[in-house]
């Protein structure tokens, strides 16, 4: 293992700031930049770690002073990095920029006015382990009944109601850390009331450094603006993954200095469910330097019960992740699912997994999009397109469907998936009509803005697709893949030429019940798909008079197909007579007049649309 270096930080004679070194890399020293912390702080550089050791005004430091590199065992390179200050080194030269001195462990030198001391760390300081690892939240706990037994073996009835009173109080943090916000500040002001501690507080650690994120101190025992914890013991709990408890009689500082008023420290880690150490429980007895010797003012089961306190602010941490992670899944999730689905599938993400499933796709665009996006510009055409993708989501989440995507102009949903929907045609039918129902009301809030009516064309799919993330590791999107999603775009871009707005497939129809309304219009092949498919057309209100029109106009399907154009001419003439505006029955009476015309005039029932 590579020797561990420590580094203090001094002002006006006074230690600030620790550190350990556990790696080889070399170290930047310099004032704070505009996005670091304050200092002290322990940030990243290019090959090692950087060290911020003044505020951003204090320009006595230069942002990038000093640089520190261990180029063999107990012997550091030392270079000024600045381009106008100096470094001087103890009992060495004074160096200019660009200037370096190599020399032995330990080296002291100034940077502005804070002095810097690297040495090698020792283990002769002073810090008492537990002599076991801290377990991760989750983690079984196994080894003696500690607390039990010693409830059960004290004869004294104020022992045992001490100790009941501290498990008491060690419950509530557990409690507090399970539910309230403000668990990290119960913990630290129980630490303090059940130890004894004049100063207690929970820190974060991050590849930055440590931050305090709340600290209790007793009246009168510190100053908050100026107190600062014992990098030195933090470093020790962290790389060890285990609780310390500072000894009285020696510095744990290296023997050089301690700081002004502490006679005992603890501290605890606090680890995430992984194992990781992402902050500590710290705390400090204040006193007269001749209190030390008294003897041990933080026993062994006193910080048995800080490193309790410990694990119940990382119960309360792993609740916040757990909290954090299920917002932000929801948040992913109500992108595409109703509220209702969404809390499902955070419950039960394997819903999500890829699988085969029936499912029926919607595909609905704006007609005439382009042309009008281009007249009424981009500021309305935004305005716009938000009012009518917002009308058609609603149509779409009112049936429990699934938002898969917004493509421009066009919206896509589906239903059948990832919750098991048995009447998943019936409900994208209903939504398909809703949408045609809500063009009047989109229509008169924009056609004197944009000049013409708002209009879709729908096209509604049924059939086996393959469900998942369809999306990337980058971004996820929930949704079908397969020929089932090509034909129901296909049948949205059929709805324009058969004249039409809501087609449907023949396997969503075939998956209706029969009192929901639509007529048969054609087979037609489109583009890329060899098989023919039968189309129908979704009435937005299905009256008297459109089953009349249903009626007649497949009676004149069965003419075409029995051979007898003249009378399918004759039936869909007098239909257009009473229709004139029914497009589906004036593109059929083209088609058989074309057939009738040719020299073979057999008619072909397969529209060949040839385009998507």
């Amino acid at each position: 293992m590579t020797p561990e270096k420590q580094l203090k930080v001094f002002e006006a004679g006074r230690l600030v700031f620790t550190h350990v070194l556990a790696s080889t890399g070399a170290i930047e020293i310099g004032r704070q930049r505009r996005d670091d912390p304050p200092p002290y702080h322990i940030g990243t550089a290019p090959g090692g770690a950087r060290v911020v050791i003044a505020a951003l005004e204090d320009t006595s430091v230069s942002r990038q002073h000093a640089r520190v590199a261990f180029d063999a065992p107990g012997a550091v390179s030392l270079g000024n990095t600045s381009s106008n200050a100096e470094v001087r080194v103890q009992d060495g030269p004074l160096l200019g920029p660009g200037q370096t001195f190599t020399a032995s462990l330990p080296v002291v030198f100034a940077v502005g006015s804070r002095v810097v001391r690297i040495e090698a760390a020792t283990r002769d300081d002073g810090l008492a382990s537990l002599g076991r690892p801290t377990m991760a939240p989750g983690q079984p706990v196994s080894g003696p009944k500690r607390f039990r037994d010693l409830l059960g073996s004290s004869r004294d009835d104020r022992q045992r109601d001490e100790l009941v009173g501290w498990l008491r109080a060690t419950m509530d943090v557990f409690q507090s850390a399970a539910s309230s916000p403000d668990f990290l500040k119960r913990a630290a002001q129980s630490a303090a009331s059940i130890v004894g501690l004049d100063v207690a507080a929970v820190l974060r650690w991050s590849p930055d450094g440590w931050r305090v994120a709340t600290a209790h101190f007793a009246t009168g025992q510190a100053n908050p603006d100026s107190w600062a914890p014992s990098h030195r013991m933090l470093e020790r709990s962290r790389i060890e993954k285990s609780t310390f408890r500072y000894q009285p009689g020696q510095s744990p500082f290296g023997g050089e200095a301690t700081q002004e008023d502490v006679i005992a420290m603890v501290a605890a880690p606090i680890l995430d469910a992984e194992g990781r150490v992402v902050g500590a429980l710290y705390g400090e007895k204040r006193g007269a330097a001749e209190d030390a010797e008294a003897g041990p003012d933080i026993p062994e089961l006193e910080a048995m019960l800080v490193e309790l306190l410990a694990s119940g602010v990382a119960a309360g941490l792993a609740r916040m992740e757990q909290e954090k992670a299920a917002v932000a899944a929801r948040v992913k999730f109500e992108q595409f699912f109703t509220p209702e689905l969404a809390r499902q599938l955070e419950g039960d993400p394997n819903l999500l997994a890829g699988r085969d499933a029936e499912v029926t796709i919607v595909f609905a665009d704006i007609r005439s999009y382009s042309s009008i996006a281009e007249k009424i510009g981009p500021t309305q055409s935004l305005a716009w397109t938000y009012d009518v993708m917002g009308t058609l989501s609603d149509c779409v989440l009112a049936e429990d469907g699934v938002l898969v995507d917004y493509q421009g102009d066009q919206v896509m949903a589906m239903w059948g998936a990832p919750a098991v929907q048995p009447d998943h045609a019936q409900r994208a039918y209903r939504a398909a009509v809703a949408m045609l129902r809500a063009l009047p009301e989109l229509s008169q809030r924009w056609e004197g803005q944009i000049g013409h009516a708002t209009r879709l064309g729908i096209g509604v799919n049924t059939g086996l697709a393959r469900v998942g993330n369809v999306g990337s590791r980058h971004k996820f999107k929930y949704g079908p893949q397969g020929n089932t999603v090509n034909l129901a775009s296909r049948v949205q871009g059929a709805a324009r030429p058969l004249g039409a707005d809501l087609l449907l497939s023949e396997t969503t129809a075939a998956k209706l019940p029969r009192e929901l309304p639509r007529r048969r219009l054609c087979e037609v092949r489109v583009n890329n798909i060899s098989r023919p498919v039968t189309l129908y057309e979704a009435p937005c209100e299905a009256t008297p008079a459109w089953r009349d029109l249903a009626g007649r106009h497949e009676a004149a399907l069965e003419d075409c197909a029995a051979g007898d154009l003249r009378s399918a001419i004759a039936r869909l003439g007098q239909l257009l007579a009473e229709f004139p505006d029914d497009l589906p029955a004036l593109r059929l009476l083209s088609r058989v007049v074309d057939a009738l015309q040719s020299p073979d005039p057999r008619f072909d029932p397969v529209w060949e649309l040839g385009s998507k």
